[in-house]
């Protein structure tokens, strides 16, 4: 049925039988011949024929969208495939913010790996400014980072977790005697450090 769809895609969107079978590289009648017995199969009328015009019936309208989503469907599983039997391999290019977990995120690198065989993964880390000018320049295809900037519409942007800031004080130190301390108290003395979170529950899938 895939290439009765094929046909019938053909049809329905030149208008024409005789276009489409054109387009299609066979005779119009064999692609009439086709769309008839697409009819048969499915027991309903795609298309009210009027002399040599036609209209799509709401049933035929219905068929088209799906037939269009499922040849797309079954042509990237060809080529997959395909990639597959070939040993031919995608690869994604990952930048991580330096001082973010490695292990962490070769963890769900390895996880997106194993459900995606022909991806070769490649990790590099940087600050924030070089792996924006990197993705930036098409040397990296995603990045996992923590908000800086502001989010570009020009990316797909995707949130992966939250991840809180501990302050670090020296036990000896006035504020480490305090049982709380604002920000204000102790920014002279106080480092911020990120918490080992668990990082993304997920593999990741793009983001900026």
């Amino acid at each position: 049925m895939i290439r009765q769809m094929r046909y019938y895609i053909a049809v329905v969107e030149t208008g024409s039988f005789s276009e489409a079978a054109e387009a299609c590289h066979i005779p119009q009648s064999a692609i009439s011949q086709q769309i008839r017995a697409l009819e048969d199969e499915l027991q309903v009328e795609l298309l009210e024929r009027r002399g040599r015009r036609f209209a799509v019936t709401p049933a035929g309208q219905w068929f088209y969208q799906r037939s269009r989503r499922h040849v797309a469907e079954m042509d990237s599983t060809i080529r997959e495939v395909r990639r597959i039997g070939t040993g031919e391999h995608q690869q994604l290019r990952i930048g991580v913010l330096t001082g973010f977990s490695r292990r962490i995120v070769q963890n769900a690198i390895s996880d997106f790996v194993a459900s995606h065989p022909c991806v070769q993964t490649s990790l590099v880390s940087g600050t924030h400014e070089d792996i924006f000018q990197k993705i930036m320049a098409g040397q990296l295809d995603m990045v996992i980072n923590d908000q800086r900037r502001a989010l570009a519409d020009h990316f797909v942007n995707e949130e992966l977790g939250d991840q809180p800031l501990y302050a670090m004080l020296r036990q000896d130190s006035p504020q480490g005697r305090q049982n709380s301390v604002t920000m204000d108290g102790g920014s002279s003395s106080a480092s911020s450090c990120p918490r080992r979170s668990s990082g993304p529950t997920r593999p990741p899938t793009g983001g900026t």
